[in-house]
């Protein structure tokens, strides 16, 4: 079985075909054209997300990097890079330049994007992508006005942002990523979730407690300041930051939640892996149940192949 993940454990719930296509399938340096081409299709976005990546992208590259050298933030700085890689990304989607002969994700650097809508033949119309930019604008501003935020951040002695984190519970391999993990000199690390979404109505208490629980099982990078499993995991400070709505949450995490985080990874990791392993041999792709919903299958980057 793959490693398991918060991300492929929603999307096995979604539709275990999508899921199969995304985590065993798709494969960037495979000869197998099939394999290839589920690769490809792994790499659309929507519009929505497309965004939301692009605020991710800034915070990564320009906001914390600039924290971290204890310099002010400005505005100008930080929608001019996003302006620049919008503009460059956007424009590369729109040529589809997914589909150029010999194309190379890592070749591309900051400027691949490929959209869903274009490999799909759908129109993709002047007032989504000024919305698109709006939204990134109205994020880092929301970013921006968080004062005690930044002052929170200042005070920490290490950034350490998208940070793959591997660890082992109950036999099962793992991995998280959370988006910015602030050490301090005396007192317990800070994990943040950024969310760009327009309605914020998820709460993400069970996504940052399997993030905690990564942070005090994984085996501690060598930048780390100090050995994350000194703590327990109801001392970790957990934030979800809504940058649409302008919004903060804060997680203390109970026995209760470390149980449910612990028992989800458990739970969710048995049914991918008796997906895959039946009692009777090899498994299709096509032996797999599509989305109940019919909507997601309009939506699935994987359409072209699913429906063949």
């Amino acid at each position: 079985m793959s490693t398991w993940s918060f991300s492929s454990s929603r999307l096995f719930r979604k539709c275990q075909r999508q899921w199969y296509f995304k985590t065993h399938v798709a494969a960037a340096r495979a000869k197998d054209p099939y394999r290839r081409e589920a690769f490809l299709l792994s790499k659309l976005q929507t519009i929505y997300a497309w965004r939301g990546s692009i605020v991710d992208q800034v915070i990564l590259m320009r906001y914390v990097p600039t924290l971290k050298r204890g310099q002010q933030i400005l505005r100008s700085d930080l929608l001019k890079y996003a302006k620049e890689i919008f503009d460059r990304q956007l424009k590369y989607a729109l040529a589809n330049r997914l589909r150029e002969e010999g194309m190379k994700i890592t070749e591309a650097g900051d400027s691949f994007a490929a959209f869903f809508s274009v490999e799909y033949c759908e129109e993709i119309t002047q007032k989504e992508i000024d919305i698109a930019w709006q939204d990134i604008e109205l994020a880092l501003d929301n970013l921006l006005s968080m004062k005690d935020l930044y002052a929170r951040l200042l005070e920490a002695t290490h950034l350490i942002p998208q940070r793959s984190l591997s660890f082992t519970i109950d036999g099962v391999n793992a991995q998280g990523t959370p988006d910015l993990i602030a050490f301090f000199a005396d007192y317990p690390p800070l994990i943040i979730d950024w969310k760009v979404h327009t309605f914020a109505s998820n709460d993400y208490r069970l996504q940052l407690a399997l993030y905690a629980l990564a942070l005090t099982s994984c085996k501690p990078h060598k930048d780390f300041p100090k050995d994350p499993l000194c703590y327990q995991l109801t001392e970790l400070q957990l934030t979800e930051i809504q940058l649409l709505t302008n919004q903060q949450r804060h997680y203390q995490l109970t026995d209760t939640d470390v149980y449910a985080a612990s028992n989800y990874i458990s739970r969710s990791a048995l049914d991918m892996n008796l997906a895959v392993d039946p009692a009777d041999g090899e498994i299709s792709v096509f032996d797999l149940p599509t989305a109940s919903n019919p909507d997601e299958c309009q939506r699935c980057s994987f359409r072209s192949m699913c429906w063949k």
